[in-house]
């Protein structure tokens, strides 16, 4: 968010979030975040208004807006400096009136007390938005749920789904499927199974989340291309010999299981959505 854009806010169960800008408040409501009557501070106005009544905020046609108070819960004013409640008011006037002298000019000047709770009321939800502490976030929001994320998190913590604000041509579950299935066919595969992981990566590269799988894998497959060179090497040295060739017939053995174990929970860890890593793994690639 530019620093001279204004700043918008918008109520989520019963807490204000943000500051953020038009173009994030128009696709929170377009993903279904902020709905229709959804309260949101508009800078513009300074003042707290449904989103239904905010040009601008939604692409098709908004309906009626509803009835009801001039401002969220979380958003509420001093009772102190609402005119209407004052004890000092003369009975015998009309309470919706007050009379006040100009020291300038000796005439007097008439408020209407609803446009001056009216005023008091946006003067001080401006100064709630601007001021309130927890209101400042270095992160960002969850496109589905509205929760604040930190920056640059793959996932929403809240609601578990992606949160990157991109589009990208493959999804995270896809990516997943097809970086843990490589490894599954590692063995039958051998370095071929490089193809699937580092295609991921190039078509999710502005996902974190896909690239993160993309980067797991890889050094996955890396770490065990390594140790099965070494078993390799070890078996070629000692070819003479009994007990280096049966070590490294051991760990080719040991490379296919761990390839068939591995694969096969990972794909039912994406199928569960549940989060999985590769055990025993180098991490070569940051």
């Amino acid at each position: 968010m530019s620093s001279n854009e204004p700043n918008w806010y918008w109520s989520q169960r019963g807490s204000t979030m943000g500051p953020i800008d038009l173009k994030e408040i128009r696709r929170l409501a377009a993903t279904g975040s902020i709905e229709y009557s959804t309260w949101i501070f508009d800078p513009r106005a300074q003042a707290w208004l449904v989103a239904g009544s905010i040009d601008g905020v939604f692409m098709k046609p908004v309906p009626p807006v509803p009835t009801g108070p001039a401002a969220p819960p979380d958003a509420t004013t001093d009772p102190t400096t609402d005119p209407t409640t004052d004890s000092t008011t003369d009975p015998n006037t009309d309470p919706t009136t007050d009379s006040t002298t100009d020291p300038n000019t000796g005439g007097s000047t008439s408020f209407n007390a609803g446009e001056f709770k009216h005023a008091s009321t946006s003067s001080s939800s401006s100064s709630f938005a601007n001021s309130s502490p927890h209101t400042s976030h270095a992160g960002g929001f969850c496109r589905f749920c509205g929760a604040r994320t930190e920056q640059h998190q793959p996932r929403c913590t809240a609601c578990g789904r992606d949160n990157a604000t991109s589009q990208t041509t493959v999804e995270p579950r896809v990516a997943e499927v097809i970086c843990r299935a490589s490894v599954l066919a590692a063995p039958a595969l051998t370095v071929l199974a490089f193809i699937g992981p580092a295609m991921v990566w190039a078509l999710g590269s502005s996902n974190p989340r896909v690239v993160e799988e993309a980067k797991r894998t890889i050094n996955c497959l890396l770490t065990l291309l390594i140790a099965l060179t070494i078993s390799a090497i070890f078996g070629a040295v000692g070819v003479f010999l009994i007990l280096p060739t049966v070590i490294a017939v051991l760990v080719s053995i040991g490379i296919g299981v761990y390839c068939v174990v591995v694969g096969i929970l990972g794909l039912i860890a994406t199928a569960s959505n549940k989060p999985f890593r590769y055990p025993w793994m180098f991490n070569l690639i940051k």
